[in-house]
């Protein structure tokens, strides 16, 4: 299991050196870390995928009818593939901004966050032409781009983490940085490992196991450390942007609001451009979003800045019911959201 682990983690930072790409020149913090602005743009996307199809079906010469008596799977023509995405304009993700991406299960939240942090690779018969992701007000679109993203531009935190259980903190944060940077660099590491944990609040854990040791002694460090130091070992390699998928899936409230305020004093402080796809946040923690997108099936329902969505969304002519008093705005707007869907 161990094995697996760490073959994971090397796996997934194998996949960011070589799918983001190289740095471009931008204007940088004191620390060097470019201030990056991550324009999405009209997203249309109906991924590839495969069918069976009967043996009946037109698509199907006589040879290939003889190759398999029941059916044969081939690919889905793009007309009939299944639109996860369509037309999706989130609002820009800015140097010292918080932003959230909410919308019911099965929404595209996961899928957006995919291609916006460059990890779906482009195929021109899966987006749509006006498909673009810029940087910086650059004209060139880094969807299309050879080469993809820039290198190091982006961080992803997913909802399930890959940390060694028999590590400590500051050896989980240690192990990644020493993955992630350059044999030039390698003197630095443990500085910048004490700035990302006095960042992220984890100095007072750093000696402490993520989890039981193999003898079974010890219950490892909460769930909401946890979170914290999966985002601590993408904060080693300096990205510009930093992408959260579901951060506070299985947290308590109060546990939730804390990483969030943390996530927001890190943009706030560092300049990062952070984005998390969450689900039903609490009012306070929706209260520290700058910018919101509000997805259903795939559809832009609300892009804008998160203190406007009510307003909008109360004076849409098809919804006309005004928040209620004492009642979550998260939970008001999925409620929305989940009745339309049901009519649809």
């Amino acid at each position: 299991r161990l094995f697996i682990i760490f073959l994971l983690n090397y796996i997934s930072v194998f996949l960011r050196k070589n799918m983001i790409g190289k740095a471009t020149e931008t204007e940088s913090r004191s620390d060097g870390i470019p201030l990056v602005k991550l324009k999405i743009q009209n997203i249309s996307y109906k991924p590839q995928t495969k069918g069976y199809a009967p043996l009946n079906a037109s698509s199907l010469t006589s040879s290939l009818r003889k190759r398999n008596e029941r059916s044969l799977q081939i690919d889905i023509k793009a007309a009939n593939r299944k639109t996860v995405l369509n037309n999706v304009s989130p609002p820009d993700i800015e140097p010292y901004k918080l932003s959230a991406w909410m919308g019911p299960s099965g929404s595209g939240k996961t899928t957006l966050l995919s291609i916006a942090a460059g990890m779906i690779k482009y195929d021109s018969s899966s987006f749509s032409d006006e498909s673009k992701l810029t940087i910086n007000d650059d004209d060139r679109n880094m969807l299309t781009k050879k080469g993809g993203f820039p290198k190091g531009l982006a961080g992803i935190v997913w909802q399930d983490d890959l940390l060694l259980s028999n590590l400590t903190v500051r050896e989980s944060i240690t192990f990644t940085a020493k993955l992630k940077t350059p044999k030039s660099e390698m003197h630095n590491v443990p500085v910048m490992v004490n700035k990302v944990m006095e960042d992220l609040g984890l100095t007072s854990i750093q000696h402490s196991l993520i989890g039981q040791s193999l003898s079974g002694s010890g219950r490892g460090i909460s769930g909401g450390e946890r979170k914290r130091v999966s985002v601590a070992v993408e904060l080693v390699s300096k990205p510009s942007i930093i992408f959260l998928d579901e951060p506070t899936s299985g947290l308590d409230s109060t546990t939730a609001y804390e990483l969030m305020l943390t996530l927001k004093k890190l943009a706030l402080k560092g300049g990062h451009s952070i984005v998390t796809v969450i689900h039903q946040p609490r009012t306070t923690i929706f209260d520290l979003f700058d910018g919101l997108l509000l997805l259903s099936k795939g559809e832009e329902v609300f892009s804008g800045p998160a203190k406007r969505a009510r307003e909008v969304l109360e004076s849409c002519p098809i919804i006309g019911i005004p928040l209620p008093e004492q009642t979550n705005i998260a939970d008001w707007i999925i409620d929305l959201i989940n009745e339309d869907e049901k009519k649809t």
